[in-house]
């Protein structure tokens, strides 16, 4: 790591730890710190945030800060709640409110809005995690709609009619 990287990091740890920012000093330990880390070393930009990314989380920074600097420690509660919301968000795609929906790779995924209200914290909270601990395999590709779908064919393509000769040896 650099050492203006671990300047900067310990003097944001000492802030938020003076400011009573615990939750989120809890969440940038556990996941922002290391991989903040692995994008400044970096040397392979390739593997690093693309620009749409950037650009994206960018534009709603700024909105919600209506174009105005702050202070770090205020960018950071925003930045936290920007974060909480957005999972926030995600969880209600579960039972189909909030604005994501559940792609049809994830549909196993899909409860109803009634059967999610009989569920307790706890019950809510395994299925959550399940949801974002899985991966689906693509063996195809799929319209956003989820109406058409293209499969991968394992073999080479080949022209109509077309014969596999032996080699000569």
């Amino acid at each position: 790591m650099t050492t203006t990287f671990e300047e900067r990091n310990i003097k944001l740890n000492k802030n938020l730890e003076e400011q009573r920012h615990s939750d989120f000093l809890q969440y940038y330990v556990q996941h922002v710190e290391n991989k903040l880390a692995i994008y400044i070393i970096s040397r392979d930009e390739d593997q690093l945030w693309t620009n749409n990314n950037t650009e994206s989380m960018n534009h709603r920074l700024k909105l919600k800060l209506n174009w105005e600097p702050r202070k770090t420690d205020k960018l950071v509660e925003k930045i936290f709640k920007l974060v909480t919301v957005e999972m926030v968000d995600l969880g209600r795609s579960l039972y189909g409110t909030g604005n994501f929906y559940l792609n049809t790779r994830f549909s196993k995924f899909k409860i109803t809005k009634l059967s999610w209200a009989a569920k307790t914290e706890e019950e809510k909270q395994q299925l959550f995690s399940k949801f974002l601990a899985s991966t689906a395999s693509v063996s195809g590709l799929t319209s956003s709609d989820g109406k058409y779908t293209v499969h991968k064919d394992l073999k080479v393509a080949k022209k109509p009619n077309q014969r596999t000769r032996c080699r000569s040896t």
